[in-house]
């Protein structure tokens, strides 16, 4: 009795190592997506939420402002160019501009002023 001839498949050394790196290529790319799908909410997790206000100098508005919790302008005075501004603990804001200093209460009134005499140019009116 005759059996039917069976043909092996033996694979080169070359298409071995082909497989391989076959192989090696998608289980880092399965990898690569499981890592990045792992990270962003964890990277979104170390994000702290605002939690307090803060004074801003924005020299390009040329104002000074105080920013809510929830990223709004809560308040804002003019100056020319603002440098340096400090949320007081009575709630006042103090601020230094071109030609000198301003401490500015909640309701625009100017507490205290400082011009400096060398300074020709004058100072933002409230």
């Amino acid at each position: 009795m005759n059996q039917p001839h069976q043909t092996t498949f033996v694979p080169s050394e070359t298409d071995a190592r082909e497989l391989a790196w076959k192989c090696l290529l998608r289980l880092l790319s399965a990898v690569c997506v499981l890592v990045v799908a792992l990270a962003t909410p964890l990277r979104a997790a170390q994000v702290p939420a605002l939690k307090h206000r803060f004074p801003c100098a924005d020299y390009v508005a040329n104002k000074v402002a105080i920013i809510a919790t929830n990223g709004t302008v809560e308040w804002e005075f003019p100056a020319v160019p603002p440098q340096d501004c400090w949320l007081l603990t009575n709630g006042n804001v103090l601020f230094c501009e071109l030609g000198g200093e301003r401490e500015v209460a909640k309701d625009k009134k100017i507490v205290w002023e400082f011009t400096d005499p060398r300074r020709a140019a004058p100072l933002t009116a409230p």
